[in-house]
């Protein structure tokens, strides 16, 4: 077994000791037969494979990190680059992981020889540069942030160059800090991540080493000083993170509805909503359904008007309006009817009920003053929320299992399957309910959502709602 290294690294240390002198020593015992030379080499070929077992250790968790971030990059490629195909150094890179990955379950343990040979093509097919990117944090921010990066390799803002050189000029026109310090970030993480989506890359191996490269996409060529370079290395990560910190998908809105009122609506249908027209805000519902066009409409009726500038402003205003309320109810945010004040003016042609389900209006007749008060109520209603959110989350450990949404849903479903209305309360319970009362505890059976749904219906309808309020 020690001439041929087909001992594990426990069995080389117990016959070594853990000294190259003395497992030569001990070689004269066993190959009495062998001369000094050919002893010599038997224990520096195990003494390396046993290095390569420390170096293994070192890059393994990196190279099966490059692994999961290659398949999950593939997923984001366009055009001719969809086509990427596994060839055989990737296939060989995969097959020594996954073999080591059994090899390292098994009671008998890793021989020498199998550690080697997977490091050795694991070394020659990928190289150490893994580990670097995983102490940048480049494998986890990939990880992390694959809803913002799915956001930029799809919406148009951002994977055409010359929408997101619109998107940029759109944003750095913005006062808020946060915005301007986006156009930042997105210049480069954006930017590295279009150059890896628009290379040509045929085979999955080629996109690991992209991948790698994402660490040194920044521009240092310029900067000779060490520690900069150290610095760009990590920068691509920084970026991408703050990146992903922001709603890219309502950055994305952001810039289309921009994009419409200088495009697409035309100087005299500004002119005539001054007078007439009617911001229209989107329902609970409609943000819920995901068509973003619904959440903040102009409504224009046809008379000929003159000013326009104030409904420049009004759409600023607007946006942000609409920005909160989007938020607000994508994080399971509801109004409380019984509490809600209505914000804005009385005019009779205004309809502002303001709640989940209908439709919101602000007429462009109102003064600044109404957008702005209105602005800051739905800031105040999602802060309030987030605080909510916590404080239920550590009152009622139950709903750490689910989104607020996913409860409101539940609590709608258990309402109407205890209703009179509801024919077959206990098939339909088992199919809707039972998955969702799973999560929290895998052991409900059909009995126990039966029982719950006969406690339900002893409940106040009012102390329900505040439930998740």
């Amino acid at each position: 077994a020690l001439k041929y290294s087909t001992l594990t690294y426990e069995e080389l240390e117990w016959l070594s000791r853990g000294d190259e002198a003395v497992l030569m020593a001990e070689t004269e015992y066993l190959f009495p037969q062998e001369n000094e030379a050919e002893r010599r080499l038997i224990v520096s070929k195990a003494m390396s494979r046993k290095q390569k077992k420390k170096e293994l250790e070192d890059h393994h968790e990196s190279w099966k990190a490059l692994k999961t971030a290659t398949e999950q990059m593939k997923k984001y490629q366009r055009g001719n680059n969809a086509m990427i195909e596994a060839d055989d150094k990737w296939n060989k890179f995969v097959h020594q992981l996954e073999t080591m990955e059994k090899a390292m379950q098994s009671d008998k343990g890793v021989s020498l020889t199998q550690v080697s040979q997977c490091y050795d093509v694991c070394m020659k097919y990928m190289g150490p540069g893994a580990k670097q990117c995983q102490q940048m944090g480049l494998f986890k921010a990939l990880e992390d942030c694959k809803d913002g990066i799915k956001t930029l390799a799809e919406k148009e803002n951002f994977n055409s160059e010359e929408h997101f050189e619109n998107t940029l000029n759109v944003l750095e026109k913005r006062k808020e800090q946060r915005l301007q310090d986006l156009v930042s970030a997105l210049r480069i993480a954006n930017y590295a991540l279009q150059n890896l989506w628009k290379c040509e890359l045929k085979t999955m191996s080629e996109l690991a080493h992209a991948i790698l490269a994402l660490c040194l996409c920044a521009d240092n060529s310029k900067d000779n000083n060490k520690d900069k370079k150290e610095d760009d290395n990590t920068n691509f990560v920084k970026m991408l993170k703050k990146c992903c910190d922001e709603d890219l998908e309502s950055i994305s809105l952001l810039v289309y509805e921009a994009d419409q009122i200088r495009m697409d609506k035309s100087l005299k249908q500004l002119k005539e909503s001054i007078k007439y027209g009617q911001w229209q805000f989107a329902t609970c519902a409609q943000v819920l359904q995901g068509n973003g066009k619904d959440e903040l409409v102009l409504k224009i009726d046809s008379k000929e008007l003159k000013e326009i500038d104030v409904v420049i402003r009004q759409f600023e205003e607007c946006k942000e309006i609409s920005s909160y309320r989007v938020n607000f109810w994508k994080k399971g945010g509801r109004l409380n009817h019984s509490n809600n004040n209505n914000n804005n003016n009385n005019n009779n042609n205004n309809n502002n009920n303001d709640n989940n389900d209908d439709v919101f209006y602000l007429r462009v007749g109102s003064q600044m003053t109404e957008f702005a008060r209105c602005k800051e109520l739905w800031k105040q209603r999602l802060e309030q929320w987030k605080r909510q959110c916590l404080q239920l989350r550590e009152c009622i450990p139950a709903l750490n299992y689910f989104c607020f949404n996913e409860a409101h849903a539940l609590i709608h479903t258990i309402n109407t399957l205890v209703s009179p209305n509801c024919i077959t309360p206990g098939l339909q319970a088992s199919k809707l309910v039972k998955p969702f009362l799973q999560k929290i505890n895998c052991k409900v059976t059909d009995q126990d959502v039966d029982k719950i749904l006969r406690d339900w219906k002893s409940y106040d309808l009012t102390m329900r709602s505040k439930t998740l309020r």
